[in-house]
């Protein structure tokens, strides 16, 4: 049966989202929307200090957002309602950052991290989230996301890796650096009319460490070209001029070959502007296209 909260009337701060989770638990899809607003959002509805919030599925499908969201992250519900929450994606924290986060709110628990994401326009920024599991009879039936932009210092710290530009471990482009290199690169292709490929790949490396394999890729690359570093053997790749997927992943296998008998590695390529014409979708295509 569907928890009724039409008599509540205040407004539930940060450290009682538990209760507000836990109210919502009972709920049927239908009235999510609804019970959402009167147990978080009343009534305080148009404070600036409402956070985004929004609604999913089981599988991450988006049912319901709330006005917060559509200000900060420019979708509007009709928009985003529908699709994965994976369009908030930046691409910036890799396949084990969400795996991580899959295996804790699958597991009831409550998920809290910085997360970078990324607006409808193409532009990141940083967010303080909570993701709440709502369960009814013991089994998960949506998710709660709860955020708001991050404490300044964060977004201070995101600057400065973007001013130190190189990741001193490996002599590649920082994460952020690389990702604003590929915006860079698109802004040119717009009015060159040029292809270019963004590769992300993982190493598994054995014997064989990360910053060996960098060498490797920089000796290799051309001029223009670029990488960039995203941790734990994540390597982002942007090599100008290709047109071809194939093409690409049978340069990166020659590449690799003298390698791979200590090095396991898998790639997933986006082709500008034959699969996206936004940096960030780019890379969040070729970063899926992992096996």
């Amino acid at each position: 049966m569907a928890t009724s909260l039409a008599t509540s009337k205040a407004p539930v701060q940060a450290a009682e989202l538990e209760l507000a989770q836990r109210a919502l638990s009972g709920a049927d899809a239908a009235h999510l929307a609804e019970l959402a607003e009167r147990v978080l959002l009343e009534p305080s509805a148009h404070s600036a200090d409402t956070p985004s919030m929004f609604i999913t599925d089981p599988d991450g499908l988006i049912l319901w957002v709330n006005a917060a969201f559509t200000q900060l992250t420019g979708y509007t519900p009709a928009q985003a309602v529908g699709r994965n929450a994976r369009l908030l994606s930046s691409g910036e924290q890799g396949r084990r950052f969400y795996r991580r986060m899959w295996e804790c709110i699958r597991s009831g628990q409550v998920w809290t991290a910085e997360t970078v994401d990324c607006d409808r326009y193409g532009f990141r920024y940083v967010i303080e989230q909570r993701i709440f599991p709502l369960m009814r009879d013991g089994v998960i039936t949506h998710y709660l996301s709860v955020h708001r932009e991050a404490a300044e210092q964060r977004v201070q710290r995101l600057e400065a890796e973007r001013r130190r530009v190189i990741d001193p471990s490996t002599g590649l482009l920082t994460a952020t650096a690389f990702l604003d290199r590929i915006g860079d690169r698109v802004r040119q292709a717009e009015t060159a009319n040029r292809h270019f490929a963004v590769i992300s790949l993982q190493l598994s490396p054995q014997q064989l460490d990360v910053a060996t394999c960098a060498r490797s890729l920089q000796a290799a690359l051309g001029r223009a070209d670029c990488a960039g570093h995203f941790g734990d053997g994540h390597i982002g790749l942007l090599i100008n001029d290709q047109d071809s997927a194939e093409a690409v992943c049978a340069w990166l296998g020659q590449l690799l070959a003298p390698l791979c008998q200590r090095c396991a590695w898998q790639a997933g390529v986006a082709i500008y502007p034959l699969h996206a014409e936004r940096a960030d979708r780019l890379w969040r295509i070729a970063d899926d296209n992992v096996p």
